[in-house]
């Protein structure tokens, strides 16, 4: 069976030991939508990290689409995998919404051309054409959450991973993105990967999770399954 990304016994340490992954083997879907949820230090942002190639992990195995994860590839599969950050600040810097969606289809080294139309479908998706020419200083932290998605987008990765995407966002805009996500990524066939303290989240939306404690893995599987797991409602939000 093909897995959008595998994880085979993988271990990786930090040099001062403090904290690190220890045998985690899980895969993911084609088309799911994955979550990742942990206490603070629990090794969701390493484990992310080490899928982006901003660290190499020290054993085991991981394959992104059947493509091992090594130096020799790594270029290749970031061209696979988008990644939102938790606050958009992070990545929102251009002068205008339309010069920071295109920004990744241009270091991609493509025609401008194919730039415009790339910029132009990212934005519709996230429903901010009408803003193509705004600062995006002066759009609202949800409005800058949806720039960031669609500057993901427009480089048209096959994976996204959404660090905790619904923090700081209100209940209507926390349901819109939602929609967003499911209309403009899971509709196209790509697989979401994504980082949450809140039960009620992955309850509603997860088809799969993993809970990592220590850096070992509590629990992989399906939702409903993660209710025997004591330690999930005593650090997992309500939403």
């Amino acid at each position: 069976m093909h897995h959008e990304i595998e994880f085979k016994e993988v271990v990786f340490e930090y040099p001062e030991k403090k904290f690190g992954l220890y045998n985690i083997t899980f895969n993911i879907g084609i088309g799911t939508k994955f979550a990742v949820c942990g206490r603070n230090g629990a090794g969701k942002t390493t484990l992310l990290r080490i899928l982006m190639g901003l660290e190499e992990h020290q054993a085991g195995n991981i394959k992104v689409q059947e493509l091992t994860l090594n130096r020799e590839n790594i270029k290749e599969v970031r061209k696979r995998i988008g990644f939102v950050f938790q606050n958009p600040d992070s990545q929102v810097f251009s002068a205008s919404v339309y010069e920071d969606v295109a920004f990744g289809p241009r270091n991609l080294g493509l025609e401008e051309e194919e730039v415009e139309k790339r910029v132009e479908e990212a934005l519709k998706s996230v429903d901010l054409l009408d803003c193509t020419h705004e600062s995006p200083f002066r759009l609202s932290f949800g409005q800058r959450k949806r720039v960031a998605i669609a500057g993901v987008l427009s480089m048209d990765p096959s994976i996204i991973i959404l660090d905790e995407p619904f923090s700081n966002l209100d209940y209507p805009t926390r349901t819109s993105l939602k929609k967003l996500l499911e209309n403009s990524v899971l509709k196209r066939g790509k697989t979401i990967i994504f980082t949450t303290h809140y039960r009620k989240l992955i309850n509603e939306w997860a088809d799969s999770v993993l809970f990592l404690d220590a850096g070992k893995i509590l629990y992989h599987g399906n939702v409903e399954d993660l209710s025997i797991i004591d330690e999930a409602d005593r650090f997992l939000g309500p939403f």
